[in-house]
C-alpha cells in the first residue's frame, strides 16, 4: 500500500459495517506481511491511529481478535502489549460514552417515535392472554 492509501486507513475503518471494512482489513493485513509496524521502523502516529480506530470500532475488534488475518492480530497484538500508552486514548473515549450514557440515562426515558400522523388518533392492539 501507498503512503496514501495508508493515511486513508483510519477514515476508511471507521464505519460500523463489515461489508464495507472487510477489503480495508484484508489490505492492511497483506501490507503487514513482512512488517512490524504500518509505516516505518518504530510506533508512527498512523500506527497509533489506525490501532486506535481498529479498537474503537466494535466490528473491527472480532473480526481480527477471530485469527483469520494473521498478520493483522500480529500487529495488532504487538502493538497493545509494547505501547500501553496508545490504550490511554481508547480508555479516554469509553469514558466519555459512558458519560454520555449516564447522561442520558438521568435525563429519562425518550417517548418519541416519530408516529405519523397521530392527530386522528393513536390504536394499540395487544394480543389475547394465554389461558
Amino acid at each position: 500500500m501507498k503512503t496514501a492509501e495508508l493515511s486513508q486507513l483510519p477514515t476508511a475503518l471507521a464505519p460500523l459495517d463489515f461489508k464495507a471494512i472487510e477489503p480495508h482489513l484484508a489490505a492492511l493485513d497483506k501490507h503487514l506481511i513482512l512488517r512490524t509496524y504500518v509505516d516505518g521502523y518504530s510506533l508512527s502516529e498512523l500506527d497509533s491511529k489506525i490501532w486506535v480506530t481498529i479498537r474503537s470500532n466494535r466490528v473491527a475488534v472480532p473480526i481480527v481478535r477471530k485469527g483469520a488475518l494473521s498478520n493483522l492480530l500480529r500487529w495488532f497484538n504487538y502493538v497493545e502489549q509494547t505501547h500501553p500508552e496508545i490504550q490511554q486514548e481508547v480508555k479516554a473515549k469509553d469514558e466519555v460514552e459512558k458519560a454520555k450514557k449516564a447522561a442520558l440515562s438521568k435525563a429519562g426515558a425518550s417517548y418519541n417515535m416519530a408516529l405519523q400522523e397521530t392527530e386522528k388518533g393513536v390504536v394499540t392492539r395487544f394480543p389475547p392472554e394465554p389461558s
